[in-house]
């Protein structure tokens, strides 16, 4: 059973952190195409810090930082739902933001709440 809380936990973080350097990284590049300034460059990459912060609050508080990479993952997912439901975004345009915005933290938080919810159970 340890093992299997481990196994989940790993996996969380590789998704919480792969997600927060895509991100970063993502952001970084696309500033410095576009020639950005350091404020174009910080608000590109403002997602992916709050996303390793928040997954490295979980490293401490598994349910502090489950919850608030679910509340990020929420608002991304949030975000991404009303231009698809206005009509102002096409369906495939909102799958693939799902897919590298909102997806990485809602199961990231998931697997973090439900590690921090069978330790409990268990000690």
């Amino acid at each position: 059973m340890a093992n299997h809380i481990k196994t989940k936990r790993n996996t969380a973080r590789v998704f919480g952190i792969g997600a927060g350097l895509f991100w970063i990284v993502f952001g970084l590049i696309l500033s410095l195409t576009m020639g950005g300034k350091f404020s174009g460059m910080l608000g590109g990459m403002l997602l992916g810090i709050f996303l390793l912060v928040s997954t490295l609050i979980a490293y401490k508080s598994e349910l502090v930082g489950g919850m608030l990479l679910l509340l990020e993952g929420g608002i991304a997912l949030a975000l991404i739902l009303i231009p698809f439901l206005t009509g102002k975004a096409p369906w495939w345009v909102a799958l693939i933001l799902f897919l590298t915005l909102s997806f990485p933290p809602l199961f990231s938080g998931y697997l973090f709440t439900q590690c921090w919810k069978r330790t409990k159970t268990t000690t």
